[in-house]
């Protein structure tokens, strides 16, 4: 089942995984995202410099994989956190729908006993009717 999340949540969202990018950590003077060439800019797009990525690459390999590792770890936690089902934007959602479809579920079995009730009331008078 899909679950959109709302605005404030998506925006959230989106802080929370820029500020994984921004707090990734590597190893040597390979420090951060910019320092291999990838920079964010002010809405949030990021911009790649390849030519400075393939000379961190060329120079310190072990130290740009350290960095990548580490950013995929940080995304990794936020996705996480969106999707725990207490407190994450996508699992309390999903919670949230999963118990309005149990209620459903519940009213329309109420509903069809109801229903066969009144089958059953009608049932017998149209024979004792019948049978006048």
């Amino acid at each position: 089942m899909v679950c959109w999340p709302s605005v404030q949540e998506v925006v959230s969202a989106t802080r929370s995984m820029a500020a994984a990018l921004g707090n990734a950590r590597g190893t040597g003077d390979i420090t951060n995202l910019a320092s291999i060439g990838i920079t964010t800019a002010k809405d949030g797009t990021l911009t790649i410099d390849a030519a400075k990525v393939s000379a961190a690459w060329t120079k310190s390999p072990a130290d740009v994989q350290a960095l990548v590792a580490d950013v995929g770890a940080r995304l990794a936690a936020v996705a996480d956190a969106l999707d725990d089902t207490t407190a994450g934007a996508f699992g309390s959602k999903a919670s949230s729908i999963d118990k309005k479809l149990r209620d459903f579920d519940k009213q329309i079995a109420k509903k069809e006993a109801a229903l066969t009730r009144l089958e059953t009331q009608l049932t017998a008078r149209f024979t004792a009717l019948e049978t006048l």
